[in-house]
This record gives C-alpha cells, sequence and structure tokens, in this order.
C-alpha cells in the first residue's frame, strides 16, 4: 500500500465524522453529536479489552508504527490532524499487518472531549506538538487547561502522561498547566523535565531536531484523584 491509495471518504461538502479503512475521520467545522464511536473492545475498533495508549500529534507515524508493532498486546491510537500525514501512518501500518493500530484524523482536544469514554486510557503522549511561541498565538497550543481537564477525565487510575517537546519553554509551560489542572502528580523533581528518557523511541521530528543539535525535553506526569470538592473546569 501506498499512502495516495487511501482516498478520503467525502468531499468538503459532504463532510462528517466517519469510520473508514480503521480511520476514523473527524473533520472540522461539523456539528459533534450524531456519531456515535462504537466501544474500544468492538470488532470494527479493537476487538479486545487490552490496555490503550493514544499519541497525539503523531506526524508520519515513524513512533507509534514502532510502539505498535513492538506491544501487540497493547492498542494504540495515533491522532495526526493532516490527511496527507495519516496518509503515510495508514501505509505503514497496512503493509506491516498491524492490528493493534488505529488511526483518528482531526483535532486531538475536539477528539479527546467528543468521543473518548472516561477512565478508558492507560498512557498518553504528546510528541512534538507545534508550540506556537509567539504570546498571541497561546490559544492554538494543543496542552492548555481545558485540554489537561480532558486527558485527566479519559485517563485511567495512575495512567501517565508524556509530553516530548525541542521546545523549553513549551516544555515548563506544559508543566504549568498539568500541575494547574490538579489532578496529576510529576513523575521528575522540579523542573519536571529529562533529556534523555531511555527507550522512549524515536520519530521523525526527533531526528530531525536532534540533528540541529537541539535538546529533547520529556515531562511525565501521573493521574490522580481529584478530592470531591475540587473543580474541575
Amino acid at each position: 500500500m501506498r499512502p495516495k491509495d487511501l482516498i478520503a471518504p467525502y468531499s468538503w461538502a459532504e463532510r462528517r465524522v466517519v469510520l473508514h479503512q480503521g480511520i476514523l475521520f473527524l473533520p472540522e467545522f461539523i456539528e459533534h453529536g450524531t456519531y456515535s464511536l462504537p466501544h474500544w473492545s468492538d470488532p470494527v475498533l479493537f476487538g479486545n479489552e487490552n490496555p490503550i495508549e493514544v499519541e497525539y500529534c503523531s506526524g508520519n507515524g515513524h513512533w507509534i508504527i514502532e510502539k505498535a508493532r513492538r506491544e501487540p498486546h497493547r492498542n494504540f491510537i495515533a491522532i495526526e490532524r493532516r490527511f496527507e500525514r495519516v496518509r503515510c501512518i495508514w501505509s505503514k501500518r497496512e503493509n506491516q499487518h498491524l492490528t493493534n493500530l488505529l488511526i483518528l484524523c482531526g483535532e486531538g482536544y475536539a477528539a479527546t472531549k467528543e468521543y473518548f469514554p472516561s477512565e478508558s486510557i492507560s498512557q498518553i503522549y504528546v510528541n512534538f506538538p507545534d508550540p506556537w511561541p509567539k504570546n498571541r498565538h497561546a490559544k492554538n497550543r494543543l496542552l492548555d487547561l481545558k485540554f489537561a481537564h480532558e486527558l485527566h477525565r479519559v485517563l485511567k487510575e495512575s495512567g501517565r502522561f508524556i509530553l516530548a517537546t525541542d521546545d523549553l519553554k513549551y516544555a515548563l509551560s506544559g508543566s504549568k498547566e498539568m500541575l494547574s489542572q490538579g489532578g496529576f502528580e510529576p513523575i521528575t523533581p522540579y523542573p519536571h523535565y529529562i533529556t534523555d528518557p531511555e527507550g522512549y523511541g524515536s520519530s521523525l521530528f526527533e531526528k530531525l531536531w536532534r540533528s540541529k543539535g537541539r535538546t529533547i525535553y520529556h515531562i511525565e506526569f501521573a493521574k490522580r484523584q481529584l478530592l470531591v470538592n475540587q473543580r474541575v473546569g
């Protein structure tokens, strides 16, 4: 299979939420609520109760394809906004005959909020998101307080969240958002990042930024239960 073999299942005018060839298409600028995603264990998705891990910003899929290949007894979800990149992930998955990888073509926050059941995910990774470094663009960043609330909701008890970025300011602001949410504990003492985690795996962007001499920062948080009287959102 080649990336160009994957054809979008609708035109712009006909865009809708649809599960097509193992890809959940979530086009932007639509009303949510008319589509009901089957349970993760449904045969049209994973067909089992294995633990589920999610990668946001999957790019061309190098990192998550390798994870899915090496860990066949775990399920994975790759979330990528750009269709041309989704095509690359799909092509790799089909050519390696991986049955434990669901691809989601859409925006990460909306996908999580609208379609992920509470306490259904074991581990979440955000790999090299666009840092939107200018303050006036901060609203475009994926990792903010409302997203942190959704991460807490969908993670199972003691589930882990990991961010990888080449942008130190983004790593620090990400840590701040996770701490502000109130339901996460940092795994690493302040300033809550490490630069060379063992066995994390490699991706297109990780290789690119390392080739340019940049440091890669990883932050990791574990979910803890919120107090009953603690407000969320």
